[in-house]
């Protein structure tokens, strides 16, 4: 259940990050996302990668690391 106060959490860390949006096979929905984060006033980028490959799991951090500088926080959502 969400409420106001996880809203506000949520866009505050939106608008203080740099996210990058991974995805396997829904590039049009990654960008929606993107979207609306941006919309939020945040910035965001989507990196194609599955992560079941080594190889593309180096690429997503390269990539990441590339545009943004670092890596702060990484959350997987399997």
């Amino acid at each position: 259940m969400r409420n106001q106060q996880s809203d506000s959490n949520a866009i505050s860390l939106i608008r203080s990050a740099s996210i990058v949006v991974n995805y396997a096979g829904g590039e049009k929905d990654a960008g929606d996302v993107v979207n609306r984060i941006k919309a939020e006033g945040g910035n965001a980028i989507s990196i194609r990668a599955d992560i079941s490959k080594i190889s593309e799991i180096e690429s997503l951090f390269a990539q990441t690391i590339d545009a943004f500088g670092k890596v702060d926080i990484l959350v997987n959502n399997a």
